[in-house]
């Protein structure tokens, strides 16, 4: 038995894969999202002010937003939480997708918005300020002017 067959596949659930998903299914692509989770690295911040409509919102309040979102399009299929672990080229110009449940599916379109992972600094009490504005520091540069 062949693996289905999608119009668009979209890689991850973030703000970008989201909105891709909602700006396929409005061109009424047959369309598969696989992520994860919806929200992306959102989900640890505490308050998102950047976020163009909302004064201040919940990493959790987003990724709940966008969920709802892409499921409210119709022509949506969702795989998650789910994980894709291989993608390649496969017969007549189509892209094969594999993932860590055993799925396999097939597309000539793929998009990928796996976005970025934050990076752990495992110094003590990072886990009491974790979505509280604590980050690495850049690397120090050399000063190379006047």
């Amino acid at each position: 038995m062949d693996p289905p067959f999608y119009g668009t596949l979209i890689i991850g659930g973030g703000p970008a894969g989201a909105g891709a998903a909602v700006y396929a299914a409005r061109k009424k692509l047959k369309t598969l999202v696989i992520t994860e989770g919806f929200g992306g690295q959102s989900m640890v911040s505490g308050s998102i002010e950047n976020w163009i409509g909302e004064l201040s919102i919940s990493g959790i309040d987003l990724a709940e937003r966008l969920r709802k979102h892409v499921e409210a399009q119709g022509d949506i299929e969702i795989k998650s939480p789910e994980r894709v672990t291989k993608l390649a080229e496969g017969a007549n110009c189509a892209f094969e997708v594999n993932t860590g449940k055993g799925g396999l599916y097939r597309s000539k379109t793929v998009i990928i918005t796996s976005g970025a992972r934050r990076r752990r600094l495992y110094v003590p009490g990072e886990d009491k300020w974790e979505g509280k504005g604590l980050c690495p520091l850049p690397p120090r540069r050399k000063h190379l002017g006047p």
